[in-house]
């Protein structure tokens, strides 16, 4: 529901991919050098961690709804 108009909304599930954020991984550790308040990229190569295979990260936004709806003011 709505929090101002009482309203049902459409993100009433999980896994709804209108509700689902997705970061690509690379853009999470892409952390080139800046030098003198200038961003140098080059040779700069992403460097992701062994462990981490997945191609994004995705926030599911209907989870965070949910978190939020059991911890009220």
């Amino acid at each position: 529901m709505d929090y101002y108009t009482g309203a049902p909304t459409t993100c009433n599930g999980p896994a709804l991919l209108a509700y689902q954020v997705n970061i690509p991984t690379s853009e999470v550790f892409w952390n080139p050098r800046v030098t003198g308040g200038v961003l140098s990229t080059t040779g700069y190569p992403i460097t992701v961690p062994a462990g981490v295979t997945a191609p994004n990260f995705t926030i599911d936004l209907y989870q965070i709804k949910q978190v939020v709806l059991q911890n009220p003011r």
